[in-house]
Order: structure tokens, then sequence, then C-alpha cells
């Protein structure tokens, strides 16, 4: 899930993220309905872009969403994404969770020099 990583969005908004609220030329997502049903706009790195595009291009289906799920009938859900999160753990034998990526997140932007108030703003609870 390098876009959780990549950009800090929350389980609900990946799973609504549709193909259209993508900017590849920005490499930004607009988020319509983020937390409290605000929207934003998150960006996301290269390597991000390349992945992204990677799995885009193998999809055979035409939903709109960004993300569905394994048999490609409709959007991912919350739970197919926490199963995703345990399978990873189990492999690599410590705790993962999406909530940690968003954490990392944030702390990469911490350490980049970005003010905490402009990271709680964009990544905040």
């Amino acid at each position: 899930m390098a876009v959780i990583n990549a950009t800090g969005v929350r389980l609900g908004e990946l799973s609504a993220m549709e193909q259209s609220d993508i900017n590849w030329s920005e490499r930004s997502i607009h988020i319509p309905r983020g937390k409290f049903k605000k929207g934003r706009i998150v960006l996301f790195t290269a390597m991000c872009a390349t992945h992204l595009k990677a799995y885009l291009d193998s999809r055979t289906d035409q939903l709109s969403f960004v993300f569905v799920n394994a048999a490609a009938t409709n959007r991912l859900r919350h739970q197919d994404t926490y199963e995703q999160f345990r399978n990873y753990s189990n492999r690599l034998e410590f705790r993962l969770t999406p909530h940690m990526l968003r954490y990392t997140f944030a702390a990469h932007l911490a350490k980049k020099g970005m003010p905490l108030e402009a990271i709680q703003g964009a990544n905040g609870p």
C-alpha cells in the first residue's frame, strides 16, 4: 500500500478514491470528502506514481475506483485492507497496520522540517 505511505491518506479516503481524482501531471489526488467531510489535496512521489500506474495498467475491469477488491467487482473495502495488512504482518513477523504507515508519513514530514501545525492539518487525527 505505497499510496498510504506516500500520501498519508486514511483508509476511508483510500477506498473511496476514484481514478478521476488523480492529477498525474501535478502528482496529486483530490480527496473530495475526507475527515469531517472536508476536501483536500494530497501529493504523491514519482515512485508512487510509477507503482500506481503499473497497478492501474494491470487491471482489466472498468471500475472507476482506484483500488478494487480481489474479484475486481467493487471498490476495496476497509476489511480487505486490514486483511492484507494482517497477512503482511504474519509474513514479516511483526505488527503492521495502515495507521502505522500514516504515522510514518507524518514522521517523515516532521523530519524534513514541516511545521507540526501543517502536518496536523494535512494528516491530523
